[in-house]
Protein backbone atom coordinates (compact mmCIF):
# COMPACT_ATOMS: atom_id res chain seq x y z
CA UNK A 1 0.00 0.00 0.00
CA UNK A 2 3.00 1.96 -0.66
CA UNK A 3 2.22 3.34 -4.23
CA UNK A 4 5.42 5.41 -5.39
CA UNK A 5 4.16 5.48 -8.60
CA UNK A 6 0.65 7.36 -7.50
CA UNK A 7 2.07 9.82 -5.42
CA UNK A 8 5.05 10.44 -8.31
CA UNK A 9 2.02 11.12 -10.34
CA UNK A 10 0.08 13.43 -7.60
CA UNK A 11 3.59 15.20 -7.18
CA UNK A 12 3.96 16.03 -10.86
CA UNK A 13 0.80 17.99 -10.88
CA UNK A 14 1.39 19.87 -7.76
CA UNK A 15 0.09 18.27 -5.23
CA UNK A 16 1.44 17.45 -1.45
CA UNK A 17 0.79 13.43 -1.57
CA UNK A 18 3.04 11.29 0.18
CA UNK A 19 3.28 7.23 0.78
CA UNK A 20 0.86 5.69 3.49
CA UNK A 21 2.40 2.48 4.47
CA UNK A 22 0.12 0.33 7.14
CA UNK A 23 0.46 -3.63 7.77
CA UNK A 24 -2.58 -5.66 6.62
CA UNK A 25 -3.21 -8.87 8.41
CA UNK A 26 -4.22 -12.24 6.59
CA UNK A 27 -5.84 -15.20 7.59
CA UNK A 28 -6.38 -18.78 6.91
CA UNK A 29 -10.28 -19.75 7.54
CA UNK A 30 -12.91 -22.31 6.64
CA UNK A 31 -15.89 -20.90 5.12
CA UNK A 32 -18.96 -23.12 4.63
CA UNK A 33 -20.98 -22.16 2.30
CA UNK A 34 -24.22 -23.63 1.01
CA UNK A 35 -26.39 -23.06 -3.09
CA UNK A 36 -29.71 -23.94 -4.51
CA UNK A 37 -30.44 -23.70 -7.47
CA UNK A 38 -34.46 -23.66 -8.47
CA UNK A 39 -34.65 -25.39 -11.85
CA UNK A 40 -38.43 -24.60 -11.91
CA UNK A 41 -37.64 -20.91 -11.78
CA UNK A 42 -34.16 -20.61 -13.80
CA UNK A 43 -34.95 -19.18 -16.84
CA UNK A 44 -38.22 -18.15 -16.24
CA UNK A 45 -39.07 -14.15 -15.92
CA UNK A 46 -42.45 -12.53 -15.53
CA UNK A 47 -42.70 -9.03 -16.54
CA UNK A 48 -46.67 -6.87 -16.12
CA UNK A 49 -46.12 -3.58 -18.89
CA UNK A 50 -48.91 -1.10 -19.60
CA UNK A 51 -49.20 -2.70 -23.92
CA UNK A 52 -47.14 -4.22 -26.22
CA UNK A 53 -47.50 -3.18 -29.70
CA UNK A 54 -48.30 -5.12 -32.48
CA UNK A 55 -46.08 -7.47 -33.64
CA UNK A 56 -43.46 -6.11 -36.86
CA UNK A 57 -43.16 -9.05 -38.79
CA UNK A 58 -41.04 -7.42 -41.40
CA UNK A 59 -38.65 -6.45 -39.11
CA UNK A 60 -38.68 -9.11 -36.59
CA UNK A 61 -39.62 -6.92 -33.49
CA UNK A 62 -41.97 -6.60 -30.88
CA UNK A 63 -42.16 -3.47 -28.76
CA UNK A 64 -43.13 -3.35 -25.06
CA UNK A 65 -44.46 -0.18 -23.11
CA UNK A 66 -43.03 -0.79 -19.50
CA UNK A 67 -44.30 2.19 -18.16
CA UNK A 68 -45.77 5.43 -20.48
CA UNK A 69 -42.54 6.91 -22.37
CA UNK A 70 -40.57 3.61 -21.24
CA UNK A 71 -40.22 1.43 -24.31
CA UNK A 72 -38.07 -2.21 -24.76
CA UNK A 73 -37.76 -3.43 -28.06
CA UNK A 74 -37.23 -7.19 -28.77
CA UNK A 75 -35.24 -8.02 -31.68
CA UNK A 76 -35.17 -11.19 -33.41
CA UNK A 77 -38.79 -12.58 -32.76
CA UNK A 78 -40.60 -14.96 -34.92
CA UNK A 79 -44.54 -15.48 -34.04
CA UNK A 80 -45.32 -18.69 -33.73
CA UNK A 81 -49.09 -18.26 -32.48
CA UNK A 82 -51.65 -15.69 -31.76
CA UNK A 83 -50.01 -14.85 -28.30
CA UNK A 84 -46.81 -16.91 -28.46
CA UNK A 85 -43.16 -16.15 -29.87
CA UNK A 86 -40.11 -17.42 -30.48
CA UNK A 87 -36.95 -15.53 -29.50
CA UNK A 88 -33.51 -15.40 -30.67
CA UNK A 89 -34.24 -18.61 -32.91
CA UNK A 90 -35.38 -20.64 -30.12
CA UNK A 91 -33.25 -19.86 -27.77
CA UNK A 92 -36.23 -18.65 -25.64
CA UNK A 93 -40.34 -18.23 -25.53
CA UNK A 94 -42.74 -15.13 -25.36
CA UNK A 95 -46.20 -15.86 -24.02
CA UNK A 96 -48.29 -12.09 -23.77
CA UNK A 97 -51.63 -12.96 -21.56
CA UNK A 98 -54.01 -10.29 -20.51
CA UNK A 99 -53.59 -8.95 -16.82
CA UNK A 100 -56.38 -6.75 -16.16
CA UNK A 101 -55.78 -4.00 -18.04
CA UNK A 102 -51.96 -4.66 -18.50
CA UNK A 103 -50.12 -7.27 -20.62
CA UNK A 104 -48.07 -9.87 -18.57
CA UNK A 105 -45.03 -11.01 -20.56
CA UNK A 106 -43.23 -14.52 -19.39
CA UNK A 107 -40.12 -15.17 -21.00
CA UNK A 108 -38.78 -18.36 -20.70
CA UNK A 109 -35.60 -20.20 -21.74
CA UNK A 110 -35.46 -23.17 -24.06
CA UNK A 111 -34.55 -26.58 -22.43
CA UNK A 112 -31.24 -26.66 -23.90
CA UNK A 113 -30.36 -23.41 -22.33
CA UNK A 114 -31.36 -24.19 -19.08
CA UNK A 115 -29.31 -27.21 -18.81
CA UNK A 116 -26.66 -24.92 -20.12
CA UNK A 117 -27.02 -21.89 -17.49
CA UNK A 118 -27.27 -24.71 -14.59
CA UNK A 119 -24.46 -26.41 -16.09
CA UNK A 120 -22.41 -23.53 -15.72
CA UNK A 121 -23.59 -21.78 -12.14
CA UNK A 122 -22.33 -25.46 -10.65
CA UNK A 123 -19.03 -25.40 -12.33
CA UNK A 124 -18.44 -21.61 -11.36
CA UNK A 125 -18.82 -23.17 -7.71
CA UNK A 126 -16.79 -26.06 -8.37
CA UNK A 127 -13.77 -24.07 -9.45
CA UNK A 128 -13.64 -21.24 -6.96
CA UNK A 129 -15.30 -17.86 -6.00
CA UNK A 130 -14.02 -14.51 -5.61
CA UNK A 131 -14.40 -12.40 -2.42
CA UNK A 132 -13.76 -8.93 -2.63
CA UNK A 133 -11.77 -7.31 0.46
CA UNK A 134 -9.40 -4.31 1.10
CA UNK A 135 -9.58 -3.65 -2.93
CA UNK A 136 -8.63 -7.32 -3.58
CA UNK A 137 -10.10 -10.21 -5.01
CA UNK A 138 -9.34 -13.06 -2.85
CA UNK A 139 -10.03 -16.57 -3.69
CA UNK A 140 -12.78 -19.06 -2.05
CA UNK A 141 -11.60 -22.44 -3.06
CA UNK A 142 -13.66 -25.32 -2.41
CA UNK A 143 -11.75 -27.96 -0.17
CA UNK A 144 -15.12 -30.21 0.07
CA UNK A 145 -17.92 -30.18 -2.18
CA UNK A 146 -20.90 -31.93 -1.81
CA UNK A 147 -23.51 -32.05 -4.36
CA UNK A 148 -27.07 -33.71 -5.18
CA UNK A 149 -30.45 -33.74 -7.21
CA UNK A 150 -32.71 -32.79 -4.41
CA UNK A 151 -36.70 -32.43 -4.40
CA UNK A 152 -36.74 -29.02 -2.69
CA UNK A 153 -35.35 -26.05 -3.34
CA UNK A 154 -33.24 -25.79 -0.04
CA UNK A 155 -30.12 -26.15 1.38
CA UNK A 156 -30.74 -29.14 3.13
CA UNK A 157 -27.42 -30.47 3.48
CA UNK A 158 -25.77 -27.26 5.05
CA UNK A 159 -26.81 -28.07 8.64
CA UNK A 160 -25.24 -31.70 8.89
CA UNK A 161 -21.82 -30.82 7.29
CA UNK A 162 -19.28 -29.77 10.06
CA UNK A 163 -15.32 -30.31 10.58
CA UNK A 164 -13.23 -30.88 13.05
CA UNK A 165 -9.61 -31.67 13.96
CA UNK A 166 -8.24 -35.25 13.77
CA UNK A 167 -5.24 -35.50 16.20
CA UNK A 168 -4.36 -38.89 14.40
CA UNK A 169 -3.45 -37.80 11.33
CA UNK A 170 -3.03 -34.12 11.87
CA UNK A 171 -5.93 -33.02 9.43
CA UNK A 172 -9.56 -31.54 10.11
CA UNK A 173 -12.27 -34.16 9.26
CA UNK A 174 -15.59 -33.30 7.21
CA UNK A 175 -18.69 -34.28 9.42
CA UNK A 176 -22.06 -35.59 8.96
CA UNK A 177 -21.91 -36.72 5.24
CA UNK A 178 -24.29 -40.14 6.46
CA UNK A 179 -26.91 -37.93 8.12
CA UNK A 180 -27.06 -36.13 4.46
CA UNK A 181 -27.41 -39.09 3.17
CA UNK A 182 -30.18 -40.33 5.29
CA UNK A 183 -32.16 -37.21 4.58
CA UNK A 184 -35.64 -37.74 2.75
CA UNK A 185 -35.15 -35.20 0.58
CA UNK A 186 -32.57 -36.36 -1.68
CA UNK A 187 -33.88 -37.55 -5.18
CA UNK A 188 -31.50 -40.21 -5.24
CA UNK A 189 -29.06 -40.78 -2.34
CA UNK A 190 -27.29 -42.66 -5.22
CA UNK A 191 -26.77 -39.74 -7.79
CA UNK A 192 -24.79 -37.44 -4.53
CA UNK A 193 -21.41 -35.99 -5.84
CA UNK A 194 -18.60 -35.49 -3.46
CA UNK A 195 -15.40 -34.38 -3.76
CA UNK A 196 -12.50 -33.75 -1.21
CA UNK A 197 -9.02 -32.01 -1.41
CA UNK A 198 -5.55 -33.93 0.36
CA UNK A 199 -5.91 -31.08 2.83
CA UNK A 200 -9.23 -32.41 4.43
CA UNK A 201 -10.38 -36.57 5.60
CA UNK A 202 -13.60 -37.88 4.84
CA UNK A 203 -13.80 -40.87 7.64
CA UNK A 204 -14.59 -44.66 5.98
CA UNK A 205 -14.87 -42.25 2.38
CA UNK A 206 -14.13 -45.66 0.39
CA UNK A 207 -17.28 -47.42 1.77
CA UNK A 208 -19.41 -44.34 1.03
CA UNK A 209 -21.98 -44.83 -2.38
CA UNK A 210 -21.07 -41.30 -3.70
CA UNK A 211 -20.33 -40.25 -7.28
CA UNK A 212 -16.89 -38.75 -7.64
CA UNK A 213 -16.29 -38.04 -10.91
CA UNK A 214 -17.96 -34.93 -11.97
CA UNK A 215 -19.07 -35.12 -15.23
CA UNK A 216 -20.99 -38.19 -14.23
CA UNK A 217 -22.52 -36.35 -11.73
CA UNK A 218 -23.63 -33.81 -14.47
CA UNK A 219 -24.90 -36.65 -16.78
CA UNK A 220 -26.94 -37.90 -13.54
CA UNK A 221 -28.49 -34.39 -12.39
CA UNK A 222 -29.54 -34.05 -16.30
CA UNK A 223 -27.31 -31.19 -17.03
CA UNK A 224 -24.54 -32.84 -19.13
Amino acid sequence: YSNHHLVQRAIKQGLNADPNPYNKEEHLSFYKVSFTVDVDILGKDEWIVENVSPYDNHHRRLELTIVPGLQKVLEEVDKTNPNEYKYRGGEATIKVENAGNKKKITFELSEPQKKQRVREILEAIKNGLCAQSSGEANPIIPLFIIASAVKVPSPIFHPYIDISFDNDNGKYRVIGINDCLRNGWLDNKDKVFMEVSDRLSVPDKDKLSILTDWEEFLREVGVR
